[in-house]
């Protein structure tokens, strides 16, 4: 059962007066509210709940996995002017900016590759013993068995128990458990699985027993040569002689695929795999294997057994974690507003597009006061190009309308808006008084002084003070009128 077009399972309901019966390996979303038995098939899921009351109502589990389903959550705020370029919201400032593009992106903290450590310089590392004949691209190193002496390497081949295969083998172990706890994308069996003749794209797969390669396995990046492989396999792995061959395609790098293999691993004589093994047993090569990549298997019984040729993992493996996804994105309204709806639970910034803004603004400072309703929160950027906010946390059901970013005019642009009240004072008084000569000399040079007085200013304060100073100072000088008047009160006897 799929969802589409926001459709919410918590809004599904299931009234079934009967039995229900799941099928294995199906999904099912909504809450089942039943009259009956309720029979899950093996590795179903549910995104919702099973419900059934009655004394005959039964549940029967099979590997089943159960979501209850989330309330949605909303995210949103406003886009406003600054006018006083304090970083918060006032009453009176009410002036929004429209049409902005703001998205809201989810951060993915699954890692992109699986982080060998000092084992990764290893091209063959075991807990016990490496036998056999080969020559391996890398270093070689046993934690506690003998190394054959018709091992070749192109890197060093350790004594046993050295420091730094002690170090790699830790390293090893904490690579090997990460691989293998990862959630997968996709279960290709609950049982055992022949993996031979497919095509498997970037993802997590998992196979609950032994898997088998008797034919070509085919690894397709899909053009993306930071796509990562990783094969989960709880059982044993083994491929058939001069047939069970793994072929990267559309940029694949064996330095992204890693095959987690709880059981031994044994590679058919005259074929060739990919990929790092990182393997919890024995790793067993048949004659004229070949591998692009690594062996790797760590405890006291993980022994190698060459026969074979390992070149090293070609390829640069993608570090930390994928881009954030992107989940919504919108235009702010008329009064600078936005909103996200049906937000699921997790960990989003808001990114705001403030390509197409004039530069005579600039992001105001964030987290001003101590009102988070009232603040500005973008921190990163500014304007002319992408503005994010801090990492911000969605629970179910939550609201968070309050997510806002303040703009506020540069100082060339408070400088220049500054001037021009000046110069428009001087022209109203122009306009509506008469002045001697010399008061008309004293209006001009108030203004002067005032034009040099913003042009000092270090910040938008100063500006507006040595702004208010000039028109004070304009306003001071006599009009005409009030020099004649004072003139005759003075000639009174």
């Amino acid at each position: 059962m799929i969802l589409s077009n926001n459709a919410q399972s918590a809004n599904v309901f299931w009234i079934v007066e009967g039995a229900v019966s799941l099928g294995a390996d199906t999904r099912m979303e909504g809450t089942l509210l039943g009259g009956a038995a309720i029979a899950f098939g093996a590795n179903t899921t549910i995104g919702g709940r099973a419900l059934s009351g009655s004394a005959a109502g039964t549940i029967a589990l099979s590997s089943t996995t159960i979501s209850v389903p989330v309330d949605p959550s909303v995210v949103g705020g406003r886009i406003w002017f600054d006018s006083n370029g304090d970083g918060i919201q006032n009453p009176s400032e009410t002036t929004g900016f429209s049409n902005v593009p703001v998205a809201l992106l989810q951060l993915v903290f699954d890692k992109l590759t699986i982080d060998l450590g000092t084992a990764a310089e290893f091209g063959a590392l075991a807990g016990g013993a490496i036998s056999g004949t080969g020559h391996v691209e890398g270093d070689v190193g046993s934690g506690t068995g003998a190394i054959a002496p018709a091992i070749t390497s192109t890197g060093t081949i350790y004594e046993t128990g050295h420091d730094d295969v002690l170090a790699a083998l830790d390293d090893f172990s904490k690579a090997y458990n990460d691989g293998k706890n990862r959630a997968y994308d996709v279960q290709l069996s609950a049982a055992a699985y022949a993996l031979g003749g497919t095509t498997l794209t970037p993802g997590v797969y998992k196979i609950g027993a032994a898997a088998t390669v008797a034919s070509e396995v085919t690894l397709d990046a899909e053009g993306d040569p930071e796509a990562v492989f990783i094969i989960q396999i709880v059982g044993a792995l083994g491929t058939t002689a001069s047939t069970g061959n793994v072929i990267l395609t559309n940029d694949a790098q064996s330095a992204n695929v890693f095959w987690i293999v709880e059981g031994a691993v044994s590679l058919g004589a005259n074929t060739h795999m990919e990929g790092t093994i990182l393997g919890g047993a024995a790793i067993t090569f048949g004659a004229d294997t070949t591998l692009g990549g690594r062996a790797l298997t760590g405890s006291a019984a993980g022994t190698i057994a060459l026969a074979t040729a390992v070149s090293a993992a070609t390829g640069t493996p993608p570090v930390g974690y994928p881009a954030p996804i992107v989940v919504g994105d919108t235009v702010t309204d008329t009064n600078g507003n936005y909103m996200f709806e049906s937000v699921q639970p997790g960990i989003y910034v808001v990114r705001w597009d403030l390509s197409s803004v004039t530069t005579d603004l600039r992001i105001t400072a964030a987290h001003q006061g101590d009102d988070d309703q009232l603040d500005s929160d973008g921190v990163f950027g500014d304007v002319g190009e992408f503005v994010y906010t801090l990492e911000l946390e969605v629970l179910a059901g939550s609201t968070h309308l309050n997510v806002d970013l303040g703009l506020v005019e540069t100082l060339p642009a408070i400088k220049a808006a500054a001037l021009a009240d000046l110069a428009a004072a001087l022209a109203a008084h122009l306009l509506a008084n008469y002045y001697t000569e010399a008061n008309w000399t004293a209006l001009q040079t108030a203004k002067t002084d005032g034009d040099a007085a913003i042009n000092a200013a270090i910040d938008a304060a100063g500006v507006a003070a040595a702004r208010d100073a000039a028109l004070a100072a304009m306003d001071a000088v006599p009009t005409g009128a009030d020099a004649l008047f004072s003139d005759r009160f003075e000639n009174i006897p």
